[in-house]
């Protein structure tokens, strides 16, 4: 038990349902606080998310209880060379009282050695100073988009292809060359929780019912058309967010901006060891 009344432990398979409820609060919290509605995404596809990362990533797997209860999580991957902290988030009622920080040391230190490293930071100023203090990492601002789509449902338009899972391999060759290293088993998890995989020559997208991402294209027309394409997937009048696009993606700000959507500041992209990927759009969580 720390000083403050909290243990900071390994998460188990069992922990997963009351992790999800974390970030349910939490999430639910910080975007009560920038005057966002509430997020529309399934609570189902976060609890299968945080399960996913516990069985593959399970050193990097963290919780933090006070007494039985737990109080927040933090959960890390490595994929190749990159390490990602794809959560961390605390109870609302526990934050500032040094759980996130304590949370993620061990989260960090899974990643240790590995030479790239990304971090999506919530808007919150406590965690961007967090992570903006870790050894080698660059804070790059961001950008939220947001709107509600004119179009309806349409086939891929020419060039652009549904795809499989067996067809990871060509997203994976981009993520490589774009991301610097691929997540074949991130994306299949994507596809099996409803994402449809478009694929281009030179790029792929997730389409999902609430928004395209991940995205990685060779070049900015590619980019473009796949965005177009995931976009077309999705019902008119679906409200759709995409996050922290960084000034090294304009043709994203074109497209959007010409859709209708609006501009909103985000939490910025923290990055180790490289630029910002470009033609690139991040997943929320994955990033």
């Amino acid at each position: 038990m720390t000083a403050t009344g909290f243990d900071i432990g390994p998460m188990g398979p069992g922990d997963v349902g009351d992790c999800a409820q974390v970030f349910a609060r939490a999430a639910a919290g910080l975007r009560a606080g920038q005057g966002l509605p509430p997020n529309t995404r399934p609570s189902a596809v976060t609890t299968a998310r945080i399960a996913h990362l516990q069985q593959h990533d399970p050193a990097g797997s963290w919780i933090a209880r006070a007494g039985r209860a737990i109080v927040g999580f933090a959960q890390a991957a490595i994929r190749e060379q990159l390490w990602t902290l794809v959560h961390l988030f605390v109870l609302p009622e526990h934050q500032a009282q040094g759980v996130g920080s304590a949370l993620l040391e061990p989260a960090h230190d899974y990643g240790r050695g590995v030479p790239l490293g990304i971090i999506g930071s919530s808007a919150d100023p406590s965690a961007i100073g967090r992570y903006a203090r870790l050894p080698g990492f660059r804070v790059h601002p961001a950008l939220r988009m947001f709107g509600e789509l004119r179009g309806g449902p349409a086939e891929p338009p020419p060039g652009i292809r549904l795809g499989a899972v067996a067809d990871l391999d060509h997203a994976n060759r981009i993520d490589r060359a774009v991301l610097g290293a691929a997540r074949g088993d991130d994306l299949a998890h994507l596809l099996g929780v409803g994402g449809e995989l478009l694929l281009a020559d030179g790029g792929y997208v997730i389409a999902t019912p609430t928004g395209p991402a991940p995205l990685a294209a060779l070049d900015e027309a590619t980019a473009t058309q796949l965005l177009v394409a995931a976009l077309a997937r999705i019902p008119a009048g679906t409200r759709i967010e995409l996050g922290r696009i960084t000034a090294e993606q304009p043709w994203a700000f074109r497209c959007l901006l010409d859709c209708g959507f609006r501009l909103r500041p985000q939490g910025p992209l923290m990055l180790r060891g490289r630029a910002p990927p470009a033609p690139y759009l991040p997943h929320h969580a994955f990033s």
